[in-house]
């Protein structure tokens, strides 16, 4: 997978991607290319992007990325991504041109299941990586302060149910 992910990040420099054992992520543009394509960024030392194999002429160079780095995966590794472990966030970005597999796309497509189609197009604010919650502000205090409950919950009752029976020494 290294060898994918390295070849991915050849035919998309404008993209910053990194990896965590077998978790990927990638930040980058959701403006669209102009048609052309090419790099979205205006600093002269980077080399524009070399064509991918499959058309990507206008789609944002974020999800240009992704698909590359999907493609690679299953040519090289046979790995498919695991979509439901998949989720597309952003703070204030044009989310209209992602995929519509991704999770917190608005143009996410379950025609199996209309409520959760609809349920996964909605904005994604908070997310885990590596025990860190990512995301919104607010949605990030309110996950760990859940969190915090969850964990709490059976020691604190236990601690409340404790009586002083006088034979602590």
């Amino acid at each position: 997978m290294h060898e994918s992910c390295r070849e991915c990040q050849r035919l998309n420099p404008d993209v910053d991607m990194t990896a965590t054992a077998d978790d990927f992520y990638a930040s980058g543009s959701m403006l669209p290319l102009p048609a052309t394509g090419g790099s979205c960024d205006s600093d002269e030392r980077r080399t524009p992007s070399p064509p991918a194999e499959s058309d990507a002429d206008g789609m944002p160079p974020l999800f240009k990325c992704y698909n590359d780095k999907r493609r690679l995966c299953k040519r090289d590794c046979n790995l498919d991504s695991c979509l439901p472990k998949t989720t597309l966030y952003s703070s204030a970005g044009d989310l209209s041109a992602a995929p519509a597999d991704i999770p917190g796309s608005p143009n996410y497509d379950d025609a199996s299941d209309p409520a959760r189609r609809e349920r996964l197009r909605r904005r994604v604010t908070v997310f885990k990586v590596g025990g860190t919650f990512l995301g919104d502000d607010d949605a990030c205090a309110n996950a760990l302060l859940e969190l915090m409950r969850a964990k709490l919950e059976k020691p604190l009752s236990y601690i409340v149910r404790m009586r002083d029976l006088g034979r602590a020494r």
